[in-house]
């Protein structure tokens, strides 16, 4: 069996995000968590490549799961 020695650092990411992201994340507040711009997160949007998201009147939101689960698709981990 191998351990993966980076599933540690990785899994204390997300966990430290799950308890610092609102239940809903603004898409313009987006950024001030993760290395993404709102204008990126848009244009992923409109290719359907980005997170799920709900529109609550004019704004686009994230719920925080479903932004976590999008990030760790997203992620990977050097393996040297």
């Amino acid at each position: 069996m191998q351990v993966d020695r980076n599933s540690g650092v990785r899994g204390n990411v997300f966990a430290e995000l799950e308890m610092e992201l609102p239940a809903l994340v603004p898409r313009n507040v987006a950024p001030k968590f993760i290395p993404f711009s709102a204008k990126y997160l848009a244009n992923l949007d409109a290719q359907g490549l980005g997170p799920d998201s709900l529109k609550i009147g004019r704004r686009v939101v994230y719920p925080k799961a479903s932004l976590i689960r999008w990030l760790e698709a997203r992620t990977t981990t050097n393996c040297d």
